[in-house]
């Protein structure tokens, strides 16, 4: 077996793992001679028939390679196909790469033609050509950031003689004309045509930043670069930027070569460079934003108690959060738990039982276990499933959650009339999708945006099968559907909320294309709610609350694990 490695999150997120062994007369055969051999893996989820995919092959001693697999349907089951030297352990991973020609996996500008172009930040100039040597036009490098903008609608008259409407690059140009990423030569011409010089390069990409409210402060002396009195005055202070911030490096050690002009190599290079610069400013964004809630619901939240506000949200945020949260306070929920169960006799409730699920979701978050406090099962009471349901889709959506929190075996119930399975459940989540993909309370229209993301989160387990991919599919297009310019939903913070929670439970990125809009992202969306020292408003021009802050804190959570490669945040084993 191949010696254990670390790869990026992003390489396993969705990935099929296989070891592929022969053996012949008790001897194990890993290579053929010099020779190839072509493998099929399985893979199933969204591996689209014909598209090339990453494969990574961890051989015995640790050495990693990457390869390029392709996808084919045989006997209606889908495989990557791939060629390899040798057998060991292979990694289908779900990243898609383009196949082109004129970019060997061995040039410095591969992964950045991969990066730029699995992103549709660039495209090909074929379908299996890249032109890498080629130079960049002006209007080439509008229409990249553009797209790297979400491509949001446009209307207007951008004011250049020569950006004629209805050209491939015209909405491009009228959009970095109106948020003054390009001001063009002056007298009415853009120069659409005209290569990009690497000092003009750097100040359009300056000016993209600063309209992106990115950290523009950074800055450098360029002192190492013979070359540095030929940066124009007006470029100075974007290509210093640009240095400082390791998006333009030099053509060599000593050497900027302001003045020449930039390929699609570089460019790719450079908007790669770019795209995880914003990236990392996000996530220090989400970060930071998510130790204020946590420290602000720490304070708030001073003695938790059972409850849906004060108490198992707050509970599980802070739990899964990462944020310093003192031993003491967890300590004290859960005797507030055992008290309450006490008094209650082990009956959270007779109608609701969302009540079980939100307090076995807690104590898995805090690494106690629900089948035995103050001598009660609480788990035993999700294997009701009659008393389940009856409170509507929330029951089943929350039960199947809490049941795979901890990966809990569905226990038996001598006193239900009907023995629940997660069969049941999963079943009966898929049976109340509406036509237009959501889902609701009654299992009628209209669809809602929190319980649809609520389905999603109790379907993620076992998006792997047929009817569950599907149905998943349908609800991801429905709350894109709804998603607002913005990034969020115009309901309330918790809806925005929910749907952040359901994506990384879903292993999908917040900045899938699906969920850009005007180059906003949900993260954009559910900034708006912010009202500042931890806190967030239930809708937009309100009042800080309680819930919502709670519930901001959750998705904020989610993301910091998904961006750090950790579990879900209700999947705690």
């Amino acid at each position: 077996s191949a010696k254990d490695v670390d790869l990026p999150a992003s390489d396993l997120e969705n990935a099929a793992i296989v070891e592929i062994s022969i053996s012949s007369g008790g001897k194990n055969i890993t290579t053929f001679g010099g020779g190839s051999l072509g493998i099929s893996v399985p893979v199933t989820g969204n591996y689209k028939t014909g598209d090339s995919y990453k494969v990574i092959v961890i051989s015995a001693d640790g050495t990693v390679e990457t390869l390029v697999g392709k996808v084919v349907v045989n006997n209606g089951s889908s495989f990557v196909e791939v060629s390899v030297s040798h057998l060991s352990t292979f990694v289908v991973t779900s990243i898609q790469v383009a196949v082109f020609e004129d970019v060997k996996s061995d040039a410095w500008y591969y992964d950045a033609v991969q990066y730029t172009t699995q992103k549709s930040m660039m495209k090909g100039v074929g379908e299996t050509s890249f032109d890498p040597n080629a130079e960049m036009s002006r209007a080439m490098l509008v229409t990249v950031l553009y797209r790297l903008d979400g491509a949001p609608a446009v209307s207007g008259d951008s004011g250049f003689f020569d950006v004629s409407k209805g050209e491939w690059y015209a909405d491009a140009v009228l959009w970095a004309s109106k948020n003054g990423i390009v001001i063009g030569y002056g007298n009415g011409i853009f120069g659409t045509d005209e290569n990009v010089m690497r000092e003009e390069a750097a100040v359009i990409l300056f000016r993209y930043a600063e309209f992106k409210k990115l950290d523009i402060s950074k800055s450098t002396e360029l002192s190492a670069y013979k070359d540095v009195r030929s940066v124009s005055t007006w470029a100075l202070k974007a290509i210093r930027w640009a240095n400082a911030s390791g998006i333009i490096t030099g053509t060599s050690s000593i050497t900027l070569s302001p003045n020449g002009c930039i390929t699609r190599a570089q460019a790719a290079m450079v908007l790669m460079r770019l795209d995880k610069y914003a990236a990392t400013a996000s996530q220090s964004e989400v970060s930071k934003l998510a130790d204020e809630t946590a420290a602000y619901i720490l304070k708030r939240v001073s003695d938790p108690q059972v409850g849906s506000i004060g108490g198992e949200w707050a509970v599980i945020g802070l739990a899964r959060s990462g944020y310093s949260v003192p031993q003491s306070w967890l300590d004290n929920y859960y005797v507030a738990v055992e008290k309450n169960v006490a008094a209650c006799k082990g009956v959270l409730s007779s109608t609701k039982y969302t009540e079980y699920s939100r307090v076995i979701l807690a104590l898995a978050a805090i690494g106690k276990a629900p089948t035995n406090v103050n001598g009660y099962d609480l788990l035993s009471y999700l294997a009701d499933y009659n008393n389940v349901v009856k409170q509507g889709l929330n029951g089943s959506v929350w039960a199947l959650i809490a049941l795979d929190s901890g990966n809990y075996s569905m226990p038996q119930n001598s006193g239900a009339k009907v023995q629940a399975t997660r069969e049941m459940y999963i079943n009966g989540i898929l049976a109340k999708q509406l036509s237009g993909g959501g889902f609701s309370l009654t299992g009628e229209e209209p669809a809602d945006l929190d319980m649809t993301a609520m389905a999603l989160c109790a379907l993620s387990r076992y998006q792997t099968r047929a009817e569950v991919e599907l149905a998943v599919d349908k609800a991801i297009t429905y709350l894109s559907g709804k998603q607002e310019t913005k990034g969020g939903y115009a309901s309330c913070c918790e809806s925005t909320a929910q749907v952040i929670i359901a994506l990384c439970s879903l292993g999908i990125s917040e900045n899938d294309s699906r969920f850009v809009k005007n180059g906003c992202t949900l993260t954009d969306g559910l900034l708006g709610y912010y009202s500042g020292n931890g806190q967030f408003k239930h809708v937009s021009g309100g009042e800080a609350n309680q819930m919502a802050t709670e519930q901001a804190l959750l998705a904020i959570t989610a993301l910091r694990r998904a961006e750090n490669g950790e579990s879900a945040i209700y999947s705690v084993k």
